[in-house]
């Protein structure tokens, strides 16, 4: 993963799209659809089908996309510069981490009309998240289209529990045992199945657990990350920083802004 690069080259945020203007076009480079509302058809390099809310549609460059509003549309239009190119699907995407897609789409709203170079930055970090997504949820489809955890239904459990106390107080063997698994073998299997190991996922669903209350609350640092399933605020702080890339205060005071 690596080795895939997006690179962010405009955003438009288009809200209640009655019709589009150009019932085809072609885009020099990656162009992505992220609904919000709405139903559209489309046909892209034979794929062809409907797309509603927290689908995205994928258009690679120099290729038609046809496309047909079925109810007023709302949705992010968001043109990436990508390598390798030969990874991505076409077509419509549904990931199956709508919570973290949802919250990729709040981010990207709020800062649609900023001119500020950190809400830039930031749409172009939400971007880059959602084409990784992409990647890693495709690079786990078989020849035939199906996911490869569709065969192991023990893992998509581990998936929604985690999703339901990601928030708690959470230690490997324990999540292990509630599934007759070891750790070893829980670890293997979860990243396998959704391609990253599930500390990372947990720590993923924390991290924007914290940035949203830090954008909606005036919650402490240390009531943030008792919150999210941290004994203190100072450790939230060293996982936050890593992550994104500027404390929980930095990145509060800069969204204040």
């Amino acid at each position: 993963m690596s080795d895939c690069v997006s690179r962010l080259i405009s955003h438009v945020y288009w809200q209640h799209k009655e019709q589009f203007q150009l019932a085809s076009d072609q885009y020099e480079e990656w162009v992505m659809f992220v609904i919000e509302s709405g139903e559209m058809k489309f046909r892209i390099a034979g794929r062809e089908g409907t797309a509603e809310a927290g689908d995205l549609i994928l258009c690679p460059p120099l290729t038609d996309f046809e496309r047909e509003t079925i109810t007023p549309l709302t949705f992010h239009f968001l043109v990436l510069d990508c390598k390798p190119e030969e990874q991505a699907p076409i077509g419509r995407i549904r990931l199956s981490r709508q919570g973290r897609v949802a919250d990729n789409c709040s981010m990207l709203r709020r800062n649609a009309g900023s001119r500020s170079p950190f809400a830039w930055e930031l749409r172009s970090h939400l971007a880059h998240d959602l084409w990784l997504l992409i990647l890693m949820e495709h690079t786990s489809l078989g020849a035939d289209g199906a996911q490869k955890h569709a065969a192991n239904p023990v893992m998509l459990e581990v998936r929604n529990y985690l999703n339901a106390h990601a928030c708690e107080a959470l230690l490997l063997k324990d999540v292990a045992g509630r599934f007759q698994l070891t750790p070893v073998q829980l670890t293997r299997q979860f990243q396998s199945a959704f391609g990253e190991k599930p500390n990372d996922y947990v720590t993923d669903l924390r991290m924007q657990q914290a940035s949203e209350l830090l954008r909606t609350t005036n919650w402490t640092i240390d009531a943030i990350a008792a919150e999210c399933g941290y004994e203190n605020g100072f450790y939230l702080s060293r996982i936050f920083t890593a992550r994104i890339g500027m404390n929980p205060s930095s990145y509060r005071q800069k969204l204040q802004l």
